[in-house]
């Protein structure tokens, strides 16, 4: 099977994250509506432990780490499009992934901050989850970085 190109795995994973975008979105409009549901219909052990507290904490963590990971998935398009161009050595890649770490980083902070506020494994999983995330997606940036200077400078010589 083909792994790079518009015919290849990662043509299938950029149409594959623009679905994961629709969806998403979709998803932040909806998630009023998503958390009454689930507060009246699921929660009864949820609400048994934390009362009904937690909502707007809930609500607001959904929202903001929601956002950033829609942007996570943007930038992700955007450098699966250059790779299915042929292009992906270049510095809006790299600019890319920078950002993608940094939105994980602001993920990784807001779980931080609701730690307190949300104390349970989940929140403390995905805090560690993202954390980690962070530290190897902007070790890649950097290494494609240097992708970047070396592919240039191996231009410039003849």
């Amino acid at each position: 099977m083909k792994i790079l190109g518009k015919g290849g795995l990662s043509g299938l994973f950029e149409q594959a994250v623009v679905v994961l975008m629709v969806l998403g979105s979709l998803v932040l409009i909806g998630l009023p509506m998503l958390l009454t549901v689930f507060y009246r219909d699921y929660a009864a052990s949820f609400l048994e432990v934390y009362g009904n507290k937690t909502r707007l904490p809930i609500t607001i963590l959904l929202y903001l780490t929601g956002l950033l990971a829609m942007g996570i998935l943007w930038f992700s398009r955007n450098i699966l499009h250059s790779i299915n161009n042929e292009k992906p050595f270049t510095y809006a890649n790299v600019k890319n992934i920078r950002l993608i770490g940094a939105f994980c980083a602001a993920i990784t902070l807001c779980y931080a901050v609701f730690i307190p506020i949300l104390f349970s494994v989940s929140v403390i999983l995905m805090f560690m989850a993202f954390f980690m995330v962070t530290v190897v997606v902007i070790i890649c940036a950097e290494l494609f970085a240097q992708a970047v200077h070396f592919k240039e400078e191996n231009e410039f010589t003849v």
